[in-house]
């Protein structure tokens, strides 16, 4: 069911932000805080990647806490754990989330409360999540002296100009240790900064057990704020009115939102389907019903490597993607464990091929998802980084 506008109207008064954020008191003392400037859970790789991280290092019995906000919509499915801190910022959406002074006002918020609980909180770990969250761990590292990690740090945070692009790295140049699933980013850090510690830490999966089947539907997650998403659903559209006029029989399910940046698209046809924001049970459901998963992504991005290929592959789908789509997933190679095409055009006619004969697609899906798995699973590509956060909370490794 999607997130309607009538759903998010239902915000708290701005006269209760204060009393909302005032209440620092908290249940135990994280010996690692993780900051998220964007809501979590959601269907970002940001919130995919903070998920993973968690899950690890609770195997690992180490004491975490999670601060972010309530802004858009992870309200509707915020998780009720310990280790939840949030910052509710719900009043602005009156003012409109896609714009750009509500979402500048949102950080501000947003640094301004998380810097006040650091402090009380007082973690021997701070990590933040891309630079749009680092503001207050690095107010804070003065007052806590707390370790600080910079993690899933994207070349569009280093490919900006002017006065952002010298404060960001200003930043960088603050933080102890910086993390990133992009190979490009390392290398870069490290001619900019050859005495900053570095490292790759690729994305990663959970394993699925319930696992798609042959049939005549496609998938395609993404979050409509990001630009790249709305390029790929403007190249999905113009395939699925090809796969029309080819009398093709399927069906593309759109996940995601908000959905009125997406209006335009929305239309009364019976092959595109639109589900706008779905809890993670009924994700699950549409992953399990359909064989395809989508990634439209031909040119370069300045993203890292794309967390929905690595969610389509772990829940067994077939990955119809651009080089871009798979960019990071070192291994994975085309016709072995997923379609690889160059074009939207060259997207249409190896749709037309699999929606005709599904089955024979079937052993390239599995191996896909066999690889993906074992290869890419968090615990295996978090393991240096686990290690790390060891030696760090045990003093083995000081800053």
């Amino acid at each position: 069911m999607a997130l309607t506008i009538k759903e998010i109207s239902q915000k708290p008064k701005i006269e209760h932000l204060l009393r909302a954020n005032s209440d620092l008191r908290i249940s135990a003392r994280p010996n690692m805080l993780i900051l998220s400037y964007l809501d979590h859970p959601s269907y970002i790789g940001m919130s995919k990647r903070i998920k993973g991280i968690i899950k690890v290092l609770e195997m690992e019995n180490i004491s975490i806490s999670v601060l972010c906000p309530i802004f858009l919509y992870s309200w509707r499915a915020r998780a009720n754990k310990d280790y939840y801190n949030y910052i509710d910022i719900r009043f602005l959406q009156k003012m409109g989330t896609t714009r750009l002074l509500t979402r500048l006002l949102a950080l501000l918020l947003y640094s301004f409360f998380a810097l006040l609980k650091i402090v009380k909180l007082k973690p021997k770990i701070i990590q933040y999540q891309t630079l749009y969250s680092s503001v207050p761990a690095i107010l804070a590292k003065y007052l806590t002296r707390s370790v600080i990690i910079g993690d899933d740090i994207l070349w569009d945070n280093l490919c900006t100009h002017g006065i952002l692009r010298s404060f960001f790295m200003i930043l960088l140049s603050l933080t102890d240790i910086i993390l990133t699933p992009s190979m490009r980013v390392k290398n870069y850090i490290k001619k900019v900064f050859p005495a900053k510690l570095t490292l790759y830490v690729s994305n990663g999966v959970d394993e699925v057990s319930q696992i798609s089947m042959p049939t005549n539907r496609a998938v395609f997650i993404g979050t409509f704020t990001y630009s790249e998403n709305l390029k790929a659903l403007e190249r999905i559209v113009r395939v699925s009115e090809h796969l029309k006029k080819c009398n093709i029989n399927f069906e593309i399910v759109i996940i995601g939102g908000p959905l009125h940046l997406i209006s335009s698209f929305i239309r009364n046809d019976e092959n595109l389907l639109f589900a706008g924001i779905v809890s993670e049970s009924e994700l699950e459901k549409i992953y399990s019903s359909s064989f395809i998963g989508l990634a439209p992504f031909f040119a370069e991005v300045t993203g890292g490597q794309r967390m929905k290929c690595l969610e389509y592959f772990a829940h067994g789908l077939l990955v119809v993607s651009g080089k871009a789509g798979v960019d990071g997933i070192l291994g994975v190679r085309d016709g072995i464990h997923f379609i690889f095409v160059n074009s939207e055009v060259e997207m249409m006619e190896k749709l037309k091929n699999i929606f005709r004969e599904p089955n024979k697609y079937v052993e390239i899906a599995r191996a896909g998802r066999s690889f993906i798995l074992t290869n890419f699973s968090w615990r295996k590509v978090l393991e240096d980084y686990v290690r790390m956060i060891k030696e760090l909370l045990s003093g083995q490794m000081k800053f």
